[in-house]
């Protein structure tokens, strides 16, 4: 074919044919260098030959795509079997602990909410007065009904919870817990208990305790003490007055067989 020389030989002389291309080799593109646009690029055999520039590689944005390397080991399928059962079964473990260490915490588990709501719900019931401690005083005891057994502050309940007694509402001086009988909650009531008021009688001037003292010695007898009730501290809370004096109680307190007496000394001048 004319026209077709190689290099090294004079261009009057023509070159041997080259041999026939294959397939592959016909379609083949040989390496190239793009960095030096005025090379030219050699072309197969039996295609026109470009005279023009050869133009740089168009850029293309890069894909956000992610790509996983294939080169990657797989885990063995028995390897992935025995670590899922091992998974599988430290799970069900957790699950279990998880409910007991709950179930266990419950009763210390609740906010101050829900503490209030079940606070609300308890009442006192079996209310019973005692016998008159003082005068015009009556002591009550009453128990706290409605408690779960799984409450841990039955006591904390008990001062919080009041009672009505005589149209007052008051909350409980003390708080006991009996065990089996419940907890127990006491009042003090010195109001309206007219079957706790004792009074004294039988006025009577001792004269002076001693010559020059200044003091008069003055002596009553206490009335309507209550059945097992303590004269002591009746005549100590009795109150009475007299020559314009008020007292509390009797300053001095004795019992005979003829009653509760109690004893006073005043300032006399005439003493």
């Amino acid at each position: 074919m004319s026209g077709y020389y190689q290099s090294g030989e004079p261009q009057g002389r023509p070159s041997a044919p080259p041999p026939p291309y294959s397939a592959e080799q016909a379609f083949e593109e040989p390496a190239f260098n793009y960095t030096r646009s005025s090379q030219q690029r050699p072309q197969p055999f039996n295609q026109p030959r470009f005279q023009g520039p050869t133009p740089s590689p168009r850029a293309y944005p890069t894909s956000n795509l992610r790509t996983h390397s294939e080169t990657v080991h797989l885990i063995p399928k028995q390897t992935r079997d025995s670590s899922t059962g091992t998974g599988t079964c430290c799970t069900f473990l957790a699950v279990i602990v998880i409910f007991i260490i709950g179930f266990t915490l419950r009763p210390f588990a609740f906010n101050y909410d829900e503490e209030g709501r079940q606070m609300h719900n308890m009442f006192w019931t079996d209310v019973q007065a005692s016998t008159c401690t003082a005068y015009a005083t009556r002591e009550y005891s009453a128990r706290l009904a409605n408690v779960p057994y799984w409450y841990h502050r039955q006591l904390e309940a008990c001062k919080a919870t009041p009672l009505v007694i005589h149209d007052v509402s008051s909350l409980p001086s003390t708080c006991e817990d009996q065990g089996p009988q419940g907890i127990i909650g006491r009042w003090t009531v010195n109001h309206n208990e007219p079957d706790c008021v004792s009074f004294w009688i039988e006025y009577k001037d001792k004269g002076c305790t001693s010559k020059g003292s200044g003091m008069r010695r003055i002596e009553h007898r206490l009335s309507n003490l209550p059945e097992g009730g303590d004269w002591r501290e009746f005549a100590a809370t009795t109150p009475v007055r007299f020559h314009g004096l008020q007292f509390r109680g009797a300053q001095e307190a004795f019992q005979t067989i003829w009653g509760v007496f109690g004893l006073w000394e005043i300032e006399d001048d005439q003493c």
